[in-house]
């Protein structure tokens, strides 16, 4: 059987300024890669480092 095209892969991304927009909210653009590459096989997390937000 083969294998997911991602499978073995995380996605860890940073939140506020890379994931997500001026108004905090996740792209539709970006919304469909993470999905698209959870459906492939790749696992995906998000961190947070200190900041708050609102």
């Amino acid at each position: 059987m083969e294998q997911p095209l991602f499978s073995g892969y995380l996605l860890v991304t940073d939140m506020d300024g890379t994931l997500l927009g001026a108004d905090k909210s996740i792209s539709d653009e970006n919304l469909q890669a993470i999905e698209r590459f959870v459906a492939l096989g790749g696992a995906s997390r998000s961190l947070r480092g200190g900041s708050s937000l609102p």
